[in-house]
């Protein structure tokens, strides 16, 4: 049954990776996050990169915004303990130390 569905592509790894990832990705999810997910569901490496290489840092980053915004509101921090909270929760989304501080910086550039 399971070979029937591959031979058919109803069954394969690359569409898991595509529809799990961009499930995550809905949800607010960064790539380490989705990285993980999809090796924890036995996922290649090689597809996991295929599907996470269609991301550019931009993109990330234009992520990063919209849930921000979507937790914290559109306010700007107004003191540390504020910034700290967000650089904790965008870790816990899953986004990279590099691209969190870069977001970070530019929000503080805006305030």
């Amino acid at each position: 049954m399971l070979q029937r569905l591959r031979e058919r592509n109803l069954l394969s790894d690359a569409r898991m990776a595509e529809c799990y990832g961009a499930a995550r990705l809905e949800k607010g999810f960064g790539p380490l996050y989705i990285r993980q997910a999809l090796r924890e569901r036995g996922i290649s490496d090689a597809l996991i990169g295929q599907f996470l290489d269609g991301y550019s840092q931009e993109d990330w980053l234009a992520q990063m915004a919209r849930v921000v915004e979507r937790k914290f509101g559109p306010h700007r921090p107004r003191n540390r303990q504020e910034w700290a909270r967000r650089l904790r929760f965008l870790q816990y989304r899953g986004f990279p130390m590099e691209l969190i501080h870069r977001f970070l910086q530019a929000e503080s550039t805006h305030s």
